[in-house]
């Protein structure tokens, strides 16, 4: 383990439904730089549990649970909002007893060079007298093939390191993570914009979302 790329202090939270094709990548490029990490199924009906559990074997620091979730979908269609995630979300952090908190998803995949500059950034926000510092916000490239992506796409950055002791608040996936009664903004000054950016899968798996927005 590179002690430069390490990220002290964290636990990472994933929630994770049918997720065969980039769990074990995901999972894998944070894994080997972290104490724990959280990781919650709400109901694959795929081989993502099993993936998982191989996961375990080389990284025992990874936790897999079950909470299987009905009524949860990926069509933006009014209907596919989820209070029921949100509570999976708020359960991960009541698991939760680092200081910070790295929410992953199972389609987010980060390179080394990435992992050093959230190091090097957390290393900076820890420091004695940057206590306003509530989180980090993460550049996204928005892959749309194996060797393309999009930026900015549909929004350029997103809260994925931020200080445990909040809760999110609202519904699946439109809610808000809510730190000292307040709620964390994209542009939120309480957050540093880190280089670092992560690849984002989700369009290649689902190329009708990315025409959405083309």
């Amino acid at each position: 383990m590179v002690k430069d790329l390490y990220l002290n202090n964290i636990t990472v939270h994933t929630m994770v439904k049918n997720g065969s094709p980039y769990i074990r990548q995901a999972l894998s490029s944070v894994l080997p730089y972290v104490d724990r990490a959280i990781c919650i199924d709400t109901g694959s009906t795929d081989n993502t549990l099993e993936l998982l559990w191989r996961l375990q074997s080389k990284y025992p620091q990874l936790e897999v649970y079950s909470s299987p979730v009905v009524g949860d979908s990926i069509k933006w269609d009014g209907n596919h909002l989820s209070q029921a995630l949100i509570d999976v979300r708020n359960k991960m952090i009541d698991m939760t007893k680092t200081k910070w908190i790295m929410q992953l998803d199972d389609d987010e995949i980060y390179t080394p060079n990435a992992i050093l500059i959230l190091a090097n950034a957390m290393g900076y926000i820890t420091l004695p007298g940057m206590e306003m510092f509530k989180g980090l916000m993460v550049k996204i490239k928005w892959c749309v093939s194996d060797t393309e992506y999009i930026e900015p796409g549909p929004f350029p950055k997103t809260l994925r390191i931020f200080q445990n002791g909040g809760k999110w608040i609202g519904k699946f996936p439109d809610e808000f993570y809510y730190i000292d009664g307040q709620p964390i903004f994209i542009n939120d000054l309480r957050c540093q914009t880190v280089r670092a950016e992560f690849l984002h899968m989700s369009h290649k798996l689902h190329p009708e979302l990315y025409r959405d927005w083309e």
